[in-house]
């Protein structure tokens, strides 16, 4: 199994048997963050392969660094058969006639999903976990943590997801056994990150992701993260933080 980063905190997983994608499609204009690799959004939507077969396309939430409406679209436009997993306040943004033409294809997430199984299909089960967004200026926003179970391993990518005990106790994270958790830099960089890690969601191996590029790094995140990463690294099987488009993990 292997998970290449494409964008900001969008990846693509793919083995011999299944591919899918957490927030691959983004256009973060006036974000200091990646968008989506020139390449691969080029690829994506149009369908070409590898793509055109994804099994899935998972999408946390709805701000431009995680979320693009038009490239769903175009993507949907070009033929593309994956299923699409998003927040319904997310999938307000895509034109409501690409909704109804490709119902089919869409699962949108609401409460009632909270900690169910929502996707399932032979060795690939997907299951949604709604938290408070970071920031006090994004709690109106609904995002949402992956849980992917495929082909024997187990992986957490929990997107936005606020640093703090509430959006994770109930769970029992730490009894899941995972094999990979996928967080935005600040579960390292700060002290309450890597003890809420600790705590709550104690994984073999770690990718770090959602850093500036190093020309827009105005408060040196990186360096502070790779360091903190360097610190913790013998907790853990292996921490990997990716700054760079194609850079990879196997599993």
């Amino acid at each position: 199994m292997k998970i290449v980063y494409e964008a900001n905190m969008g990846f693509f997983i793919e083995t011999n048997h299944k591919m899918l994608s957490i927030d691959l499609l983004c256009n973060p204009e006036g974000y200091p963050y990646l968008p989506t690799n020139a390449e691969t959004l080029e690829a994506v939507t149009t369908a070409k392969a590898p793509f055109a077969d994804m099994d899935c396309m998972l999408h946390t939430h709805w701000h431009p660094d995680h979320f693009d409406a038009s490239h769903i679209e175009s993507y949907l436009r070009a033929g593309g058969k994956a299923k699409i997993l998003l927040p319904r306040q997310t999938a307000d943004l895509i034109n409501k006639s690409y909704v109804s033409r490709f119902q089919e294809q869409f699962i949108l997430l609401d409460d009632n999903m909270d900690g169910k199984r929502v996707y399932e299909d032979q060795d690939l089960t997907i299951s949604a976990y709604g938290f408070s967004h970071e920031g006090k200026d994004s709690e109106d926003v609904d995002t949402w943590g992956y849980l992917i179970q495929l082909e024997g391993k187990t992986i957490f990518h929990v997107g936005d997801a606020r640093i703090q005990d509430k959006n994770y106790e109930k769970w029992g994270f730490n009894a899941m056994d995972l094999d990979l958790l996928i967080v935005p830099f600040p579960y390292i960089a700060r002290k309450d990150g890597v003890t809420l890690i600790k705590k709550h969601l104690d994984a073999k191996k770690i990718i770090v992701s959602h850093l500036p590029p190093e020309e827009k790094d105005e408060f040196a995140w990186r360096a502070i993260t790779i360091r903190r990463a360097g610190r913790e690294k013998e907790k853990f099987d292996e921490i990997a933080v990716l700054t760079d488009y194609h850079q990879s993990m196997e599993l």
